[in-house]
């Protein structure tokens, strides 16, 4: 099987009627039950606990979920100012994805914080 990748986006007003728009189109768009990763890109009006709770919501438990939030979207069909890009990524059989964070950055230095989510990433090789 080949890497798959499920796109989808939202703007409706709400935040969190976009956030499952996006989702939704996303999980249709991939062609595959297997979410390997999952890559979220918002304009700053998405950046939310709550809305993160719906994407993982829609997407379950197992699915590891990273993003970041901005001034706008870039995406395939162009630039937004406000709106939510939901990318899935399903990996083939046989290929590594390890995910990681440093927690409390506040209290170490950029090396220090660097040195542990390296670390992390490479747990496992």
């Amino acid at each position: 099987m080949a890497l798959q990748i499920g796109i989808g986006i939202g703007m409706e007003k709400n935040p969190l009627a976009a956030a499952q728009t996006a989702t939704r189109q996303a999980i249709s768009n991939l062609k595959s039950d297997k979410i390997s990763l999952a890559m979220v890109f918002s304009s700053i009006e998405f950046a939310s606990p709550e809305t993160l709770k719906v994407i993982g919501d829609l997407l379950g438990p197992t699915a590891p979920i990273v993003g970041c939030s901005s001034l706008a979207v870039i995406s395939y069909q162009g630039v937004y100012k406000y709106g939510i890009l939901v990318a899935l990524i399903s990996l083939p059989e046989g290929a590594y994805l390890n995910t990681a964070a440093s927690h409390q950055v506040d209290s170490k230095t950029t090396l220090q914080a660097g040195q542990e989510l390296g670390n992390k990433l490479l747990y496992g090789f």
